[in-house]
């Protein structure tokens, strides 16, 4: 039961990232993406979590 609980939020969690941190979004920027059958609480969460290492990453790799 436990698998099931967790399998698709959080395989949808690593999917949005890699899309979104990975660089795909930038190389085709006319794509239309959609993550279904996966609920939706997860997403503010993983929005705030990347922009928050984007930042941080962002400020020790180019210090201003």
């Amino acid at each position: 039961m436990l698998k099931h609980v967790y399998c698709h939020p959080v395989e949808m969690m690593l999917a949005a990232g890699s899309f979104c941190m990975g660089g795909m979004l930038e190389r085709h920027p006319r794509l239309r993406v959609a993550f279904l059958e996966g609920n939706c609480g997860w997403v503010p969460f993983l929005m705030w979590r990347m922009d928050e290492h984007w930042e941080r990453q962002a400020t020790s790799t180019h210090p201003n």
